[in-house]
Order: C-alpha cells, then sequence, then structure tokens
C-alpha cells in the first residue's frame, strides 16, 4: 500500500493573469530598391470582444497611412494577437469577413497577403493562419 495522499477534488487549472493592454506595429523592408517590398506586423492583445473590435479599428485606420505611403510595395500584413480563448473563434470570423469598398482593411485583403497568428494564456504557441495570399482569399490554413 501506498502513502501517497490521494486528491478527491479535481485540480482547477488556474486563469491566466490579466495581460497588460498593448499595441506594437512595425514595418519590415525585404528586396532592394527596385523590388522592394513592405510588411507591416501589428501586435496587440484583447481582453474581450469590445477591445478587439476597437483595436481592428484602429489597426484598419493605421494601414490606410501605411498604403498611402508605400503604395504598391506595401505587400504583406502580419497581426498577432493575445486574447481570452473565448473571444479567438469571433475574431477569425472578424478576418475573414467580407468588407464594402473603401474599408482599408477589406481593400487591402483584396490585393495583399494576410497572415494571421492568435494565441492565449492557454496556448503560447497559438495557431498561425494564412487567410489572404496576394488578394486571393484562401480556405482556412493552419500552421
Amino acid at each position: 500500500m501506498s502513502n501517497t495522499p490521494i486528491s478527491l477534488t479535481p485540480e482547477l487549472t488556474p486563469l491566466p493573469e490579466p495581460v497588460t493592454p498593448y499595441y506594437e506595429t512595425e514595418d519590415i523592408i525585404a528586396g532592394r530598391w527596385l523590388n522592394r517590398s513592405m510588411t507591416r506586423q501589428v501586435r496587440f492583445s484583447a481582453e474581450d470582444y469590445e477591445e478587439f473590435s476597437k483595436k481592428f479599428q484602429h489597426m484598419a485606420d493605421e494601414l490606410k497611412t501605411w498604403q498611402k505611403q508605400y503604395k504598391r510595395k506595401a505587400k504583406v500584413l502580419e497581426v498577432s494577437i493575445f486574447a481570452h480563448p473565448w473571444i479567438l473563434k469571433r475574431i477569425l470570423q472578424q478576418f475573414n469577413t467580407t468588407f464594402s469598398a473603401g474599408h482599408s482593411y477589406g481593400d487591402f485583403s483584396q490585393k495583399g497577403t494576410i497572415k494571421l497568428h492568435l494565441h492565449d494564456a492557454f496556448d503560447a504557441l497559438g495557431t498561425h493562419y494564412l487567410l489572404y495570399q496576394n488578394g486571393q482569399k484562401l480556405q482556412i490554413d493552419k500552421n
């Protein structure tokens, strides 16, 4: 017989600590002068869907300025979002929504490449999606 105590109550996974809100962007230049291309990397956190919506709109507004500045050289948008697991599906749906003409995210999705990385406190590696490739909408591609 073993003297190891047996717990009759299952262990609960502790809830993650709240994340300090953040929103960061970085532009990456690739290629030489004539065939230079720009990648915009956006990283942010969202505690709930309302916070995500505000940051998504902020990203879209910045995307419009970025496209005006770099024109045809603005090729790739990479977005990494740290959010609570219960809103990840809604976030993915928002990125896959068809937007009307004039919406900067929708306009960029018609010509650029969009990569999305969703992760949370329980899955630090998260899931990577290639949503659009040179303006072509792809089936959900998890990497």
